[in-house]
């Protein structure tokens, strides 16, 4: 069987990826997909010290755009061998974010576009890619009622979750993947929007299962033609 699928959810924060990622994991794990969820920040102990050390910073403790985008480096490249060890022993490998918040963050935000590309070029590439577009007004207001500590991305402004959400439109229209781009109207019915995931899901899983079905028929060729010489 091929390796599993790279499946990755992105959207401004509070636009509702986690209740998404929770309702296909339960529809996954009853349909007996193997699945697993995997989150960047948390793959090791310096992933989770370097997240930490970006995210609460503080106001007092400012990097440069070139330091942030290094050390976000760091964390997204320890996490690949996670991801790509996972993509072998699963159906479906979940991302809540990836490719496209990183280069939102430090291609357009930070002002370092060319350098984010650059240096992702060799990622492990996406194969269905979810956005959760969200009106920033309400995202804003969703985020400012959580009941724990923002952490330095949250708790900015109005103006610069709307920057952000444009910027996430130009990323999402231009990123590759290799199976399927899926934009959802995060306004909707959390129902709605998980009867559409999963079917994107779906979609990709039949991918999957007919890229097995060619690899076995081109290596059945291969036997009989190397047994014919």
């Amino acid at each position: 069987m091929t390796d599993g699928k790279l499946i990755v959810f992105e959207g401004l924060d509070g636009s509702g990826k986690d209740t998404q990622i929770k309702l296909l994991a339960d529809s996954l794990e009853v349909d007996g997909i193997t699945f697993k969820i995997v989150r960047e920040l948390d793959v090791s102990d310096l992933t989770s010290e370097l997240s930490d050390l970006i995210l609460r910073r503080g106001k007092n403790n400012k990097l440069t755009p070139a330091s942030e985008l290094l050390l976000w480096l760091t964390v997204k490249q320890e996490a690949q061998e996670e991801i790509r060890s996972s993509l072998r022993t699963h159906d479906i490998v979940i991302l809540n974010r990836y490719l496209p918040s990183f280069l939102v963050m430090q291609g357009y935000v930070n002002k370092l576009e060319h350098t984010a590309n650059a240096l992702t070029k060799h990622f492990i590439p996406i194969d269905t890619l979810i956005y959760l577009d969200k009106d920033p007004q309400s995202v804003h207001e969703t985020v400012k009622k959580r009941d724990n500590e923002l952490d330095d991305y949250e708790s900015k402004s109005l103006e610069y979750h709307r920057r952000l959400h444009q910027h996430f439109q130009t990323v999402i229209k231009n990123c590759r993947v290799k199976d399927e781009k899926l934009i959802i109207d995060a306004s909707d019915s959390i129902d709605s929007i998980h009867i559409k995931v999963k079917t994107a899901v779906n979609r990709t899983l039949i991918k999957r299962e007919e890229s097995f079905q060619i690899g076995d028929i081109r290596y059945l060729d291969h036997l009989i033609t190397n047994k014919q010489m």
